[in-house]
């Protein structure tokens, strides 16, 4: 799973014995979870420096680490919530060990639209932000962001 414009995307892989396959399964999908979450965190902190000199950073630091913070606890709770969208096993080796190869995506609109209305909910943030601004912003720079291939 690759990233396109308007998801992230991860391929998680874990390797085991067989007889535990379901371990194994939940090792790839957490680590494509983890994949999914750095990128997405990655995107984010950039969107949140560039728009931190846009408003003046001496004015809104306060605001820009609640921001990094409320946004990162989201980012969370997302891909935390994220299922498989593809599940692939290799054979058995001769050690008896077996690969999951496991894909996830995750909707970067979704994302920017729950970090937007977290900011817009926030009294001290809307105070200081423009809302349609940020989510135009925020749209911007996660439709830019693809891993290179």
């Amino acid at each position: 799973e690759y990233d396109t414009d308007d998801s992230f995307g991860a391929t998680g892989i874990a390797t085991g014995q067989r007889t535990r396959m379901d371990v194994i399964q939940l090792q790839s999908l957490t680590n494509a979870q983890d994949l999914v979450r750095q990128k997405m965190k990655h995107a984010y902190k950039g969107l949140i420096d560039n728009y931190s000199e846009y408003i003046g950073t001496d004015k809104g630091s306060d605001a820009i680490t609640k921001m990094e913070r409320g946004g990162s606890q989201i980012i969370d709770a997302i891909v935390n919530d994220t299922k498989a969208t593809q599940v692939r096993w290799s054979s058995v080796d001769e050690k008896g060990n077996i690969t999951c190869y496991t894909g996830i995506r995750v909707d970067k609109k979704v994302v920017a639209d729950a970090i937007s209305d977290y900011v817009s909910e926030d009294e001290e943030l809307k105070i200081r932000f423009k809302e349609e601004e940020f989510r135009k912003k925020m749209d911007e720079s996660f439709k830019k962001y693809k891993e290179s291939k």
